[in-house]
């Protein structure tokens, strides 16, 4: 299925992003991404990615042979991180640091709603039951 944007004025910039993390608790993941109004050539000042259709998370048996097939199978918007130890997987590096937050080495979704801010305009993009105009 693809997804399906709308597109609405942005009267408040700053309202928006007060505002945006407290609708994202409502997801079990979301990723946020702010530019803070730094200007780049060619970027969007604010991207959210909330929920996850699917998704693809680091273990023992699919590395980053996992990444790849994830990609070219979800031919969509995909959010996530790669921790620092993933290292260990493209060179021969190993740390023996603790890790205190126990993410995994990656994690990788599709996201159910991508929000997507520039300049004045947001743009709300939807698949399944999702409506844009009620978000």
């Amino acid at each position: 299925m693809k997804r399906k944007f709308s597109s609405y004025l942005v009267q408040d910039l700053s309202t928006i992003k007060f505002q945006m993390p407290y609708f994202l608790q409502k997801f079990g993941i979301f990723c946020l991404l702010d530019n803070n109004q730094y200007d780049f050539n060619k970027s969007y000042e604010y991207v959210v990615g909330a929920g996850a259709i699917r998704s693809v998370i680091a273990n023992e048996n699919n590395k980053l042979t996992a990444i790849d097939s994830f990609i070219q199978e979800a031919d969509d918007w995909i959010f996530g991180h790669v921790a620092y130890d993933i290292k260990n997987e493209i060179e021969s590096l190993h740390s023996l640091h603790p890790d205190g937050i126990q993410f995994p080495d990656f994690l990788f979704f599709v996201p159910e709603i991508v929000f997507i801010i520039d300049g004045n305009k947001l743009q709300i993009g939807v698949i399944n039951n999702f409506n844009a105009d009620e978000i």
